[in-house]
C-alpha cells in the first residue's frame, strides 16, 4: 500500500506491498519509493510530478513508463534531481513527452541501456546520466541548448552521440574531420564520453 496526502494527491511513502499508482495519486513525493526492494516496474502515465530521489536506489526496478501507450503522451512535466539515482537494474526508462528539463543526477549510476530524450527538452542537467555504463547511444533533440557538466561522464560503453540539430553545435576543441558531424564517433580518445561536456558547446549560447 501507500500513504497519500489527499489534498495534494502526493504519495508520501509506498511499502513493499505497493500495487500501483492509485487514481488520486498525481505527485510522487521525495524519497517515496527510496530503496524499495520489491518494486519491479512502475507506470507513471497519470502522474504530473516526480520529486527528488523518489525512486532512488530501488535495486529491482527494471522498467519505468511515463507515456500513454496509445497517444505516446505523458503528464509528467517536472522531475526532481536523483529521481532514479542508483537503480542498478533499471534498463528501460521512458521519459514523459512533456518534460522540458532533464534534472541533475536523474539516473546516475543506473543500468539504462538506451535513453530517448523528449523533443521538448531544452537542457540536460549535470551528471544526469553519469556512470551509466550500459548506455551505448544518445540522441540529443533539436531544442536542447545546454548540456550540464559530467552529463555522460563514466559512460564507458557510450559509442555514439547524435545531434538532431547538429549545425547549431560546435566543438570547443579542434579535432580534424569531426566538426559539425551529425553522428560523432566517440571512439577517438579526444571524443570519449568523459569529455563530452568539455568539447561541445551550443552555438546559440556562445
Amino acid at each position: 500500500g501507500c500513504l497519500i496526502h489527499k489534498p495534494t494527491g502526493t504519495i508520501i511513502h509506498a511499502n513493499k506491498e505497493f500495487g500501483g499508482i492509485p487514481p488520486e495519486g498525481s505527485i510522487i513525493g521525495s524519497s517515496a519509493f527510496k530503496s524499495n526492494g520489491a518494486l519491479n516496474e512502475i507506470d507513471l502515465e497519470n502522474v504530473t510530478k516526480i520529486n527528488t530521489y523518489a525512486f532512488g536506489n530501488c535495486p529491482m526496478l527494471t522498467k519505468v513508463v511515463m507515456n500513454n501507450a496509445d497517444s505516446g503522451k505523458g503528464k509528467v512535466t517536472e522531475i526532481g534531481s536523483q529521481a532514479f539515482w542508483g537503480c542498478i537494474n533499471l534498463k528501460d526508462l521512458e521519459l514523459s513527452s512533456e518534460l522540458t528539463t532533464i534534472p541533475d543526477y536523474l539516473a546516475q549510476n543506473s543500468g539504462i541501456l538506451t535513453i530517448t530524450i523528449p523533443d521538448k527538452v531544452t537542457s540536460l542537467g549535470s551528471a544526469c546520466f553519469k556512470n551509466c555504463t550500459n548506455l551505448t547511444e544518445v540522441i540529443i533533440p533539436k531544442n536542447v541548448t545546454f548540456i550540464g557538466s559530467n552529463a555522460f561522464n563514466g559512460c564507458s560503453n557510450l559509442s555514439s552521440i547524435k545531434f538532431d540539430d547538429y549545425e547549431n553545435w560546435k566543438l570547443c576543441t579542434t579535432i580534424a574531420g569531426e566538426t559539425n558531424e551529425e553522428d560523432i564517433d566517440m571512439s577517438d580518445s579526444n571524443m570519449n564520453a568523459n569529455n563530452l561536456c568539455v568539447v561541445y558547446e551550443s552555438k546559440t549560447n556562445g
